[in-house]
């Protein structure tokens, strides 16, 4: 392979030479490890004695000056596509509301034609091929942190694997037939090694921002179509790739990847209220994909059991989002019910002006949408704690006297909701389009509780 001569060639040192990197990176670019005891600031970790650019080689020149290229280059411009598309489904939505406004009408052709504009040079085919290559190969090179000088690996810009991310993530949502005929089995063994804790790898992001990221791109990227939502399935654009085998087959993933997403589960508590409602979503499907794996992969989910603080960060953050969005659908639903009947009862609907009636309408169009993310995410949670706690050496730290009052309150909660003297107000017409189903909810916990009678946890 010309790369294992060439990527051989590119000198890690370069990272540490305060010569040498300025001018492609920043003297406060964020790096993506936490700076080393004593360290104050990110330019303490460079050598302002170091050689400069022109010392070394060629190929690490032409490697790093390649990598900022695409970071300021295509990658912003990716970036800048995804918002695009943010707000031209935004604008088309206010379009679709307001059929005879012409403002909302100009301003959705007006970004339709941006989008368009912006694909000719954004997407070409043989652009993206050839980075989706130097990705790949800088993945590779990633891996081979171990053997790099001392000090180098603190010294790796964040952007060296966030720009990975970012693209890839581009590929799976704009060229997807790409990206299924890539080879990813580097690119995947970087993100499980970025999810790990400190001290069983040495580059693992710090971010909870950019390990968050690397979550959203495994269920981007790699989980097959048939484990997402039907409402996310794209079988005719995702194709068939040898990628979507890889979280079953892969070795890293056997061995580490359950742990470090039940880990990074409690870990996304950190990136803001709305944001860590996807990334968990993404997190317990990907979860549930390799639970149902079966045997090869049960012996790693028990590995987070083994720490106590681990599994305490864990369960925290799955109680935490459970007992949130609960409480949130709760309190939505009521409030859809009463708009639902406002609309049935005809005299008092009649005897509304236009603007309440829109006003009652934007309400329980609001409510809905919130009441069907959130229970999107509520049904799979309820639903892991049901697996996980059906396995004995699981179940058990759940009884740590640290968690275990939380969470029977919490199971203890979600029943007197669903059952209790309130429960005729969670009625509401549309409960299968709001992914509202009692009855399996009900199921899950049943069954959670059942387990934890039977004393598989000792």
């Amino acid at each position: 392979d010309d790369f294992e001569v060439k990527g051989a060639k590119i000198d890690p040192a370069f990272l540490l030479s305060a010569p040498a990197t300025q001018g492609i990176y920043p003297a406060d670019t964020t790096r993506l490890l936490a700076l080393p005891e004593g360290a104050e600031s990110a330019g303490a970790l460079l050598d302002p004695r170091g050689p400069g650019l022109q010392a070394f080689g060629f190929v690490t020149q032409c490697f790093f000056l390649a990598y900022r290229a695409l970071h300021l280059g295509l990658v912003q411009g990716l970036n800048r596509h995804v918002a695009l598309h943010r707000h031209l489904g935004h604008a088309q939505r206010r379009a679709q509301a307001a059929a005879g406004d012409q403002m909302a009408q100009g301003q959705f052709h007006a970004l339709l034609r941006q989008k368009f504009s912006a694909e000719v040079g954004l997407l070409q085919p043989e652009l993206l091929a050839d980075a989706a290559l130097f990705y790949r190969r800088a993945a590779e090179w990633l891996l081979g942190a171990p053997a790099w000088p001392e000090g180098a690996a603190a010294a790796l810009p964040e952007e060296c694997v966030d720009d990975l991310l970012e693209f890839h993530l581009g590929l799976a949502r704009f060229a997807p037939e790409l990206l299924a005929a890539q080879p990813l089995g580097a690119v995947l063994a970087l993100l499980v090694s970025q999810l790990r804790p400190p001290g069983e790898h040495p580059l693992p992001a710090r971010s909870p921002h950019l390990r968050a990221k690397v979550g959203d791109l495994l269920y981007e990227a790699f989980l097959p179509e048939e484990a997402k939502p039907e409402a996310e399935r794209e079988p005719h654009r995702r194709g068939n790739g040898a990628h979507l085998a890889l979280l079953a087959a892969h070795p890293e993933c056997r061995e580490h990847l359950a742990p470090a997403l039940l880990l990074l589960y409690g870990d996304v508590e950190h990136t803001g209220f709305y944001e860590k409602l996807g990334h968990r979503y993404h997190i317990a499907a990907l979860l549930k994909y390799l639970w149902a794996l079966g045997p090869a992969h049960r012996p790693s989910f028990r590995r987070i059991a083994a720490s106590a603080d681990r599994f305490v960060r864990f369960a925290n953050g799955l109680m935490n989002e459970t007992n949130a969005l609960v409480a949130s659908v709760m309190e939505k639903l009521p409030e859809i019910r009463q708009a639902q009947l406002r609309m049935k009862n005809v005299v008092e609907w009649l005897g509304l002006t236009d603007q309440e009636k829109q006003e009652v309408r934007e309400r329980l169009e609001d409510a809905e949408r919130s009441v069907t993310s959130s229970l999107l995410l509520c049904n799979e949670t309820l639903h892991m704690v049901r697996y996980l706690t059906s396995d004995g050496e699981i179940q058990r730290p759940f009884l740590l006297p640290e968690l275990l009052p939380r969470m029977a309150n919490m199971l203890m909660g979600v029943l007197h909701h669903l059952v209790g003297a309130k429960g005729l107000g969670l009625k509401v017409d549309n409960p299968e389009a709001l992914n509202f189903r009692p009855k399996d909810m009900l199921l899950e916990l049943t069954a959670t509780c059942v387990a934890f009678a039977g004393g598989g946890g000792g």
